[in-house]
Parts: C-alpha cells; structure tokens; sequence
C-alpha cells in the first residue's frame, strides 16, 4: 500500500525472525538502489525501512503498526539511510520522553522560569 510520496508498506505473511526479516529487507534495498536509466543518464535512489511485527500475541491496530514502522523507519533515516530497523518499545518510549522534556522547556519558558544570557 502506498502510504505517501515515497511511502509504502509492505506485507510480509510468515514468521520470521529478526536476522530473516533484515536479510529480506536488505535484498529491497539493493534492488531499489539498482541504477535506472533514464534519458541517457543512470539514476539511483536509496531506501530506508522501519520493520515492525503484527502477531497474535502483540495484536494491535494496523495504524499502531504503522506507527512503529514509522518511528523504526525514522531511526533508519537517521543511521544515514540505506539501512533497515527493526522497531523496539524503547524507540516509541524514548519519543514520548522527548515530548514530555519539551512540554516541561516551555512550560518553564511560559513562567519565564529560564534566565537566558547571552556570549558576545
């Protein structure tokens, strides 16, 4: 399913385990990066992907799925790209505690508990 300009969800039926999903991963990722030739020039695009896994034991939304496909995703973007990730908990914890010390920043900025000072 296409998700957004250059999103896409793939569904993988099976159980597999990490080592297995990655190696698949991989091998898309060295497809897509495969040269395209296009009006006498050799094109090549990258890829990231954020794995995730849907069973009967952690039974979620698929939108939940997604979600942490994202965030494993995003993790795999910021590991300079052409890479996979495998979503952890931690991942979506780490984001939440992120939020949470922003929402503290400026709700200290709104009580104008910081003191800035500034370095010529």
């Amino acid at each position: 399913a296409r998700l957004g300009a250059d999103e896409f969800v793939v569904a993988i039926h099976g159980s597999f385990d990490d080592d297995e999903m990655l190696e698949i991963a991989e091998t898309i990722i060295e497809i897509v990066r495969h040269p395209i030739a296009y009006s006498g020039q050799n094109l090549q695009v990258g890829a990231s992907i954020g794995i995730s896994y849907l069973s009967t034991e952690n039974a979620t939304s698929i939108g939940e799925q997604i979600n942490a496909s994202d965030i494993a995703l995003n993790e795999a973007k910021r590991d300079c790209g052409n890479s996979a990730v495998i979503f952890r908990p931690k991942m979506r914890d780490d984001i939440v505690a992120n939020i949470e010390h922003a929402k503290d920043i400026q709700r200290g900025l709104n009580a104008k508990e910081f003191l800035p000072f500034f370095q010529p």
